[in-house]
């Protein structure tokens, strides 16, 4: 597996986003999300960093490209049965959903719990700096 392009495309995007680029910074974060789906686990990240620093119309704006950019590398794979099985619906990726505690009849997905109460906090603090984003 080759995680290294995404990364950096990701990487490269947080540059362009701190730079306060953000057309370049959504067109690098839709590829990077384009090639690896669980990129998608920094996009409320840069959603929450963007919304406190640039205001709302900025965060539409970079949501609007960096989904058009994924849908338009992504949609037409979408139709091939092959893709669905492979890479949306395969075993590893439906291993987050094993990691389950389980309270009575409730069942608590660790991984999916854990992300939500980070972006969560994240999105509590009054003044998101570069830093903050970084670390």
């Amino acid at each position: 597996q080759l995680d290294i392009i995404p990364t950096s495309a990701l990487f490269i995007s947080l540059y362009f986003l701190l730079k306060d680029h953000l057309s370049p910074a959504s067109i690098l974060f839709g590829l990077a999300l384009g090639m690896k789906f669980h990129i998608l686990a920094a996009f409320p990240f840069f959603l929450i960093y963007i919304w406190k620093n640039l205001g709302l119309k900025k965060v539409l704006h970079f949501s609007l490209i960096s989904v058009s950019v994924y849908l338009f590398i992504s949609l037409p794979w979408y139709f091939s049965e092959g893709f669905r099985v492979i890479v949306l619906f395969n075993e590893k990726q439906s291993l987050i959903f094993e990691a389950v505690y389980k309270i009575g009849s409730w069942n608590l997905y660790v991984g999916i719990l854990s992300l939500f109460i980070l972006v969560l906090r994240f999105a509590t603090y009054s003044k998101i700096n570069r830093d903050l984003l970084v670390s």
